[in-house]
């Protein structure tokens, strides 16, 4: 079992609860970044997702929506989303596009929140935006970025998960190497883990980054997956 295939579960309950609508489960994918490659991989698992009977929209633009200036065309598809699912990183988004994000938010729809979206944007200091700078890991995803570490992580069922729906059919002694760092969290109240992963930092001690400072021990376990109502449903 891999992140792909428990992520894919994951919208498979979400589908489940949409069954009775009168069209397929409709999921926008937000591809903000090309950091980790999103814009290779997440165009496959939308494909995926049509197979598995979601209808499915991509916002993946040519550019690097990261280092241009045009952003994100296309976000008003959030607007007829059934599941919104961001693999974003330090954007700036105009005011105009970043609405649709923030309607969609206040929705109380599902959001689904890929690696780096944890620090999906990165607005100046005064600007009016610059709040979300945390305020979307912390409030839409359930934690805001901390630090990430270094090398692969060993992956395994977080303690009394094995029960959840997202989980069926997963070996609940299952482990596996993801070639991914592992992120730390602050995971807010309410949180429930589905997955946790233990990796290495480059160096223990006392990190110092934009976002805090961090005591890293020579190995780190720490939530990696979950689910969570968040602060709009």
């Amino acid at each position: 079992m891999t992140m792909k295939k428990i992520l894919i579960s994951l919208l498979l309950v979400i589908s489940i609860a949409c069954a009775q609508a009168a069209e397929k489960p409709h999921a926008v994918i937000v591809v903000g970044t090309h950091h980790y490659s999103p814009q290779k991989t997440m165009p496959q698992f939308a494909n995926e997702l049509t197979r598995l009977g979601f209808r499915t929209t991509l916002i993946n633009p040519d550019w690097d929506p990261e280092k241009g200036k045009r952003g994100l065309p296309g976000l008003e598809a959030l607007a007829e989303a059934d599941v919104a699912i961001f693999f974003i990183r330090f954007l700036k988004l105009s005011d105009e596009q970043l609405a649709h994000i923030t309607s969609y938010l206040e929705s109380g729809k599902p959001v689904v929140g890929l690696r780096t979206s944890t620090h999906g944007f990165n607005y100046p200091t005064g600007h009016a935006h610059h709040g979300l700078n945390l305020s979307f890991g912390k409030d839409a995803l359930g934690t805001p970025y901390q630090v990430h570490l270094v090398g692969k992580t060993s992956v395994e069922l977080a303690e009394g998960a094995a029960t959840h729906p997202i989980l069926t059919g997963v070996d609940p002694s299952a482990t596996w190497q993801s070639p991914g760092t592992l992120y730390l969290t602050a995971l807010e109240p309410g949180v429930e883990p589905l997955l946790r992963g233990t990796g290495k930092p480059r160096k223990p001690g006392i990190k110092k980054t934009s976002f805090g400072s961090f005591d890293l021990k020579a190995v780190m376990t720490d939530t990696i997956a979950w689910t969570w109502r968040n602060k709009w449903g």
